[in-house]
């Protein structure tokens, strides 16, 4: 008896395993939105669902007290819904059946129609809002919610599609555009803003839409209290999205109004007081003359940031500075490897192996870190590898260069180099400060003329080597290591092998940083409403949509 009890209770509990969790299902989910020049706007939402279980679809809709619906509309393949006047959601499945309705509720409606039919269905629900768009100071816009959270039944895909109703194109020369609540994305394409999700939407998630228009572009009924940056402020809160400040963005405006007035001066004045600095710094170096060991007590960070801010390098050359230095260091490995190409044929390719961890060095070990990261488990990094990560992400390795740049202004500070706080012509520099900066500008000349001014010291590897070190960061590694092939011929096959690992190295350093920075236009575009990735945080203020919903 007991036998019988286990095996009826494993059937029972496997034929609840098989049974779906949900008796309704939406595929997919396809949003039109045609914005009119009052500002109302009509929405057709195309939904593909699979219902075998309850009585009707429903969608909660606040309204934030201003917000009205009219012309709803629904149909499916076969027929148009009639419109009920007194939708009550208590009433039966064949009452629902190819009807819809609007109902009444504390904070707005709730949009309701008839499964009708169990089984597939594609169902058109059309209806307008009234001040979707409201007018704001400086601008026209909206915060509006088309998908709602915590729907018990969600859509695997949604695409959303915006335009206006007078063809006037959506492009970011007059629009700004942002998304939240779900991953995906939002874009300018085809004079229309598109939204799409990437993955199912889930019970937490939401598609909301901040919309900023110029004015002209529409006329809306409405006006708002306040302006569209509160708006923007609010939704921006727990979002991944930037702010740029009103009074920045006031004050450029009003230095591109004087640059536009005044542009041929500008120009010229900036360009005299260029070449007076460039001048003067050239007059410096001269008279300061050559510096035989490495500038600023060996600290590369310190050289790094005195070097970009007077333009001697850029802040990207540290990276490949200090990767050279990993590989002298025995840290990291330039490597060949090998692979079968789609012909059957070998293909060989230079990789870049972490062997060991760094001591002692912050920054190394910060590199070491993004490196790491980029590399995956097998530890070997391909050049393209390595551009992937930093245009996938680029926060890790744009910490680790401000950091540097940190550093090398504490370094300055707390020897009294500055006169003011960054400066960038001479002066702006202490005595000490100058002191550093012909050091910098003289260790430079040095590399570049070593071989002509008869130096033979060089002969022991840790000397040139610090010295290839210094001469990535300054671009000169190519001059150096020419000059010391022509000085040292017996230690030409160690050299060569330099040389070749330095043009990696440094491939590997623009690969990295032009993704970086291709990477931070991204974001700087996102942030301004380029459009780009959606915020999974934020929306908050939002108008229309609501929470809930789904089937009952």
């Amino acid at each position: 008896m007991k036998k019988l009890f286990c095996c009826l209770f494993t059937v029972l509990l496997l034929f609840s395993l098989c049974v779906p969790s949900l008796a309704a299902q939406i595929s997919d989910m396809d949003i039109t939105v045609t914005v009119n020049d009052d500002g109302s706007a009509v929405v057709s939402q195309v939904w593909q669902t699979d219902a075998d279980e309850g009585t009707e679809f429903y969608m909660p809709f606040f309204t934030n007290g201003y917000l009205t619906l009219s012309d709803l509309s629904v149909r499916d393949t076969e027929r148009e819904y009639a419109v009920a006047d007194d939708w009550d959601p208590d009433r039966d499945f064949d009452e629902k059946a190819y009807r819809c309705g609007l109902l009444r509720t504390g904070n707005g409606y709730e949009l309701c129609f008839g499964i009708s039919r169990y089984g597939a269905n594609t169902y058109t629900v059309t209806y307008t809002v009234h001040h979707m768009f409201n007018a704001y100071e400086g601008a026209d816009g909206t915060l509006f919610r088309f998908v709602n959270d915590k729907l018990n039944v969600t859509p695997t895909t949604v695409h959303l599609s915006m335009r206006l109703a007078d063809g006037t194109p959506l492009t970011h020369d007059t629009c700004g555009i942002w998304a939240f609540g779900y991953d995906g994305d939002i874009r300018f394409e085809n004079g229309a803003v598109v939204a799409a999700t990437a993955s199912p939407i889930e019970s937490e998630n939401h598609m909301t839409l901040m919309v900023e228009l110029d004015k002209g572009i529409l006329h809306p009924d409405r006006t708002a209290e306040g302006t569209f940056d509160e708006v923007k402020r609010r939704a921006f809160e727990d979002s991944d999205y930037g702010y740029a400040d009103d009074e920045e963005d006031e004050g450029i405006g009003v230095f591109l109004v004087l640059c536009l007035v005044l542009s041929v001066g500008i120009a010229l004045a900036v360009l005299i007081v260029s070449i007076v600095n460039r001048l003067r710094l050239k007059r410096f170096a001269k008279a300061f003359g050559y510096w035989r060991d490495p500038p600023c007590d060996n600290d590369l960070p310190a050289a790094a940031h005195l070097a970009t801010l007077f333009r001697l390098c850029g802040e990207e050359k540290l990276i490949g500075a200090l990767m050279l230095r990993m590989v002298i260091d025995g840290e990291l490995a330039v490597e060949k490897t090998v692979s079968v190409g789609a012909t059957g044929g070998e293909k060989t390719k230079n990789a870049l192996r972490l062997v060991k961890e760094p001591q002692d060095d912050m920054f190394k070990e910060k590199l070491f870190a993004v490196l790491r990261v980029a590399a995956g488990g097998d530890g070997v990094l391909s050049e393209n590898e390595l551009k992937a990560y930093c245009r996938k992400d680029e926060k890790p390795l744009r910490a680790l260069l401000d950091a540097a740049a940190s550093e090398g202004h504490r370094y300055f500070t707390e020897r009294h180099c500055f006169k003011k706080t960054e400066p960038h012509t001479l002066g702006g520099l202490t005595a000490e400060g100058k002191q550093k900066l012909g050091e910098v500008m003289g260790y430079r000349q040095y590399m570049q003329d070593f071989s002509l001014i008869g130096e033979r010291e060089l002969s022991e590897a840790p000397v040139w080597q610090e010295m290839l070190i210094y001469a990535t960061l300054f671009g000169v590694a190519g001059t150096v290591i020419e000059q010391l092939k022509r000085l040292y011929p017996a230690q030409l096959p160690v050299l060569e092998q330099y040389d070749r690992d330095l043009a990696f190295l440094i491939g590997c350093n623009h690969g990295m940083y032009t993704s970086l920075r291709a990477r931070e236009n991204e974001v700087a575009a996102r942030n301004s409403g380029g459009g780009g990735s959606a915020s999974f945080g934020g929306g908050g203020g939002f108008s229309g949509g609501g929470s809930g919903g789904g089937v009952r």
